[in-house]
Order: C-alpha cells, then structure tokens, then sequence
C-alpha cells in the first residue's frame, strides 16, 4: 500500500539515521571525523577559506577516506546543474530576489562536484586496472580440452598426459576435460 509518509524525509527520521551511524561507528570512522574536524578549523582559522571551500576539501578527503563512490559527487553536481536554471526563473519571476547569486554558486559548485567526481573516478579507474593485472598474473590457465572424433586419439591424449605430468613435478595431476564431438 502506498503512503506518502513513507517517502518524506522528516527530523524524526535523520534523528534515527544519526543514532544508527553513531551505533554503528568503529574507531576508524572517529578518527576520521576528529581528523576532518580538525582539519576545517585549520582551514577557516589558519588558511582563512570560506566555509564551502573548507566543506568541498573536507569532502574529497572523506571520499578517499572511507572509500565512497565517485558516484556521490556527481551527483551533487547534477543537484547543483538543476537548481541552477530553477533559481534563475525564480529571479525572473521576482520570486527570489538572490536567486542569480545562488545560481552562479550553485555553477561553482556543481564545477567543485565535477572536479572532485571525476579525480576519484580517475582513482578508481587505476585502482581496478591494477587489481585487474594482478587478477590476470594470478588466474590459472584454462582447462585443456580434447576433441575426440576417433578410438585412437584417446591413446595419444593418455600419453601426452603421461609426459605433461612426468615433466610437471610440482603438480603432477593434470586436470583434462574430454569433449564429445557432438557438444561443442
């Protein structure tokens, strides 16, 4: 059945999310949260940044940090790309008299979004070639395969098994599929 209810956000549902989280949080992620904590009071008192380029470092760290997808930030900056044209109208329409500021803020930082997606996904990219090479050095050669379409090739196979598994000292049982000729 279908309830509105269900699919409004409300406080009572962030208060329940945040309690999960703080539950459910091991020491990486409080150390974590302390690190970036410390991080954007050094870069607000020290470094004097704004608070969202203070924000916007904090998050690329984060993603890096606890290995989010670069999923998340793109999407951010599609939210942003989207807001942009709907503040713009609301400006027009004398609805929203900032509504052109916040849309060039929200281009900027839906160009923040872009940049920080697209280095993880670069990140992410390398990271799964290098597993990818090393899943090939590892992977085990296939199964040998024998079409056998006559009596007297068993005997030849036999024996090449015979000579692959005397010179093959480390594993000297070698695994051999036999294939009829009607099941290719």
């Amino acid at each position: 059945m279908f309830k509105t209810k269900d699919y409004i956000l409300t406080p009572v549902d962030l208060h329940r999310g945040i309690l999960h989280l703080v539950k459910k949080a091991g020491p990486k992620d409080i150390i974590g949260l302390a690190v970036l904590a410390g991080l954007f009071v050094f870069f607000r008192n020290y470094l004097e940044w704004q608070i969202d380029s203070s924000l916007f470092m904090l998050f690329w760290i984060a993603l890096f940090y606890w290995k989010l997808d670069s999923r998340i930030s793109i999407a951010g900056a599609l939210a942003c790309l989207i807001s942009c044209p709907i503040l713009l109208i609301l400006f027009e329409k004398d609805i929203l008299l900032l509504g052109e500021e916040y849309a060039e803020q929200a281009a900027v930082w839906a160009y923040y979004f872009l940049v920080i997606g697209v280095i993880k996904q670069i990140w992410e990219f390398r990271k799964e070639s290098k597993e990818e090479k090393i899943v090939e050095n590892t992977k085990l050669k296939p199964k040998q395969t024998y079409d056998l379409t006559e009596a007297e090739n068993i005997d030849k196979i036999i024996k090449k098994t015979e000579i692959k598994s005397k010179q093959n000292k480390k594993h000297p049982k070698i695994i051999m599929d036999i294939i009829p000729p009607n099941q290719k």
